[in-house]
């Protein structure tokens, strides 16, 4: 969905985050017990084949694109499969061969806010996870165990993982590592595991509050008399309500500042109470802003016109993002150069 709005350029679109997981690491025991000399599942092997997002094998490349993007209150809901290369039959119950998704602990990545606990080795929450959901088999550590009633070497096994961002997570990013396991013993896996041979993937969350969020770009194009500078950005969070005619709306509004080389403000380029948004919104959309797994932000443009002869230097758009449903607003401070 793309509108163009009729005021000093504007422009919105309504999309979706993406997600994704890949391997890395070196680990914690998945039971915050200690490491046994023999860390490893004997005759327990896995394989890892597939999950709801994107390649998660060792090697995958990071490209930043990886994290679901979040907001504090969200659920993520997704699957893995891996298949049973060992001789072991796979159980979900704890009476006999049980497999299950545990904390995996990378040191060289931040998995939860500082100050909580849960990246310092020092700390009882150590090995465990600041994402837990209720619905976790045993809390804090133990994600779940595999869905089926037994795997049989040769077939596959899936899992079921929900993760919860608490109401009071902090903006930032984030990354949870998790391993198969049988009891407190890592499982290995030497086909497509990460560096040290465990059955290793992990999930990334990009948490939000209303704002820019990551992604700003910078076009520049030039006519014969003009300079184009479109600035394109998201705000994360958004928030609808009914509109005069009964239907559900975003209502945003924008101010900007153009400042140039010299720190000066250019009144001409600069603008407040600019109308962005007071589109109304599908039920597809609306349910796209509510459904936690997959949110929603407003990717924005502004496209600034400059006269072809310009003082060459580094400009500052300064832009404020209000929404007016909610008071909130964002402010962000973009250099360019002409």
């Amino acid at each position: 969905m793309k509108r163009i709005i009729p005021s000093i350029l504007l422009g919105v679109l309504l999309v979706s985050g993406t997600a994704y997981a890949q391997t890395a690491g070196s680990p914690t025991q998945p039971d915050n017990t200690k490491t046994p000399l023999n860390f490893w599942a004997s005759g327990y092997e896995a394989q890892w084949l597939s999950q709801t997002q994107a390649s998660a094998f060792e090697g995958a490349k990071d490209d930043g694109d990886e994290y679901f993007d979040v907001k504090p209150g969200d659920t993520v809901t997704f699957d893995a499969k891996f298949k049973n290369t060992s001789k072991e039959t796979w159980y979900p119950t704890s009476a006999d061969r049980q497999v299950c998704i545990n904390i995996y602990k990378d040191p060289k990545v931040t998995s939860a806010p500082a100050g909580t606990g849960y990246d310092d080795p020092k700390s009882p929450k150590f090995g465990r996870s600041f994402w837990a959901d209720p619905s976790w088999a045993i809390q804090d550590y133990r994600i779940g165990c595999i869905n089926e009633a037994s795997v049989a070497p040769g077939a596959t096994g899936s899992f079921t993982m929900k993760f919860a961002i608490p109401a009071n997570t902090p903006p930032g990013s984030y990354r949870e590592d998790i391993t198969l396991a049988s009891g407190p013993y890592w499982m290995a896996n030497t086909t497509n595991g990460d560096p040290i041979g465990a059955a290793h993937i992990w999930v990334g969350f990009d948490v939000k509050t209303f704002g820019v969020i990551n992604g700003v770009k910078i076009s520049k194009t030039t006519t014969a008399t003009t300079q184009d500078v479109k600035i394109q950005f998201a705000v994360f969070g958004l928030s609808y309500a009914p509109n005069a005619n009964g239907q559900n709306a975003i209502n945003l509004s924008q101010d900007i500042e153009v400042l140039d080389p010299q720190g000066t403000i250019m009144p001409q380029l600069s603008q407040k109470g600019i109308v962005t948004s007071t589109q109304t919104i599908t039920d597809a959309e609306k349910l796209l802003i509510d459904t936690s797994a997959d949110n929603a932000f407003l990717v924005l443009y502004n496209t600034l016109r400059f006269p072809i002869k310009v003082v060459h230097g580094t400009y500052t758009a300064k832009i404020t993002v209000h929404d007016i449903l909610t008071g909130k607003q964002s402010v962000s401070s973009i250099p360019f150069t002409l």
